[in-house]
């Protein structure tokens, strides 16, 4: 079983076991390592299960929003955002232009390496 969440603290390069401090954490969440396996016991399975398996049959969404009153909160928006063709619109033009713009600096940096050949 692959660990999907790993925490990180900010220590010193020369002396590993001084940590700047305790209150800087980063967390990062691998969403495909998380498997149903792992259950949805804790409150971080949850969310991670909802954000997985929603639209799967199999996944508890009741019990789930019960135990978690935020996260049922979070469904209805999501549900109402994508009701509204208005917020789609302007959510995939931007999406479009974040590929287009992320295209055109590839294509501009594959230039730059010819030339720089050249």
């Amino acid at each position: 079983m692959e660990q999907y969440h790993s925490c990180f603290l900010l220590k010193e390069k020369s002396n590993p076991d001084i940590v700047l401090t305790d209150n800087l954490i980063m967390h990062f969440i691998e969403l495909p390592k998380f498997t149903k396996s792992e259950g949805f016991a804790s409150r971080i399975e949850k969310w991670l299960g909802y954000f997985k398996y929603e639209n799967q049959g199999d996944f508890d969404m009741k019990t789930v929003f019960e135990s978690i009153p935020e996260l049922e909160k979070a469904h209805e928006k999501l549900k109402r955002f994508q009701q509204n063709d208005e917020l789609l619109e302007l959510y995939e033009a931007r999406m479009k232009f974040q590929r287009d713009m992320a295209t055109a600096k590839y294509e501009g940096e594959m230039r730059g390496m010819e030339k720089g050949l050249e």
